[in-house]
């Protein structure tokens, strides 16, 4: 399992292995319930900051230039929340930005939350966390599915019924774009948080 630590602004990588992952102590049970808690905040201001930023930017002109303006919005906040020990990002199996590439454990949890999706379980429901170790250091790994709401089909919708404007803008700015052909109520993609525990 590979495990890649993004960096928000620029899209330096650094590829880790992670060799185990171990069943947990009492303590470290409760442990990871104190990380979940903090990783919750944390992706919860993260998606409303986020959120807010997208209908401001709405607001001050045609989806066009929202998609101009959002460019930058989704790695800045995601960059004033990366602090301390903490990486903040989001992903999807169906990327927007190179830089925003999932590594195999991402992988592998957004296929899980689509398979509980399609079993019948609600978006909101959709987390998983867990502790891995590497070469001696401990890291905590948090997801949470985002779900495409109405709002996000003027630009994440099918392709072909997005204005001509939002197409020309998302070819000038992402070019590598394949975030589109969601439908109401999907699994956009998710939010995903790393923490160093130790060294």
């Amino acid at each position: 399992m590979q495990l890649i630590i993004k960096n928000s602004v620029t899209p330096h990588i650094f590829t880790i292995l992670v060799m185990l992952c171990m069943p947990l102590s009492a303590s470290e049970a409760d442990e990871l319930s104190d990380l979940k808690e903090e990783a919750i905040d944390i992706a919860t201001r993260l998606y409303l900051n986020i959120k807010k930023e997208v209908i401001a930017a709405k607001e001050q002109g045609s989806p066009a230039e929202a998609i101009r303006i959002c460019e930058d919005i989704g790695p800045r906040v995601a960059l004033k929340l990366s602090t301390g020990k903490w990486y903040v990002g989001r992903t999807s199996l169906k990327l927007r930005r190179s830089a925003n590439m999932f590594d195999p454990w991402e992988k592998k949890i957004m296929q899980s939350f689509e398979q509980r999706f399609a079993n019948g379980e609600a978006i909101r429901h959709l987390e998983h966390d867990e502790v891995v170790y590497y070469r001696g250091q401990k890291l905590y790994r948090y997801m949470k599915a985002l779900p495409t709401k109405r709002g996000c089909l003027l630009c994440h919708g099918n392709r072909k019924s997005l204005k001509p404007e939002v197409r020309d803008a998302l070819d000038k700015y992402y070019p590598e774009d394949v975030a589109v052909g969601f439908e109401l109520g999907d699994i956009r993609g998710a939010l995903t948080l790393v923490k160093t525990l130790s060294d």
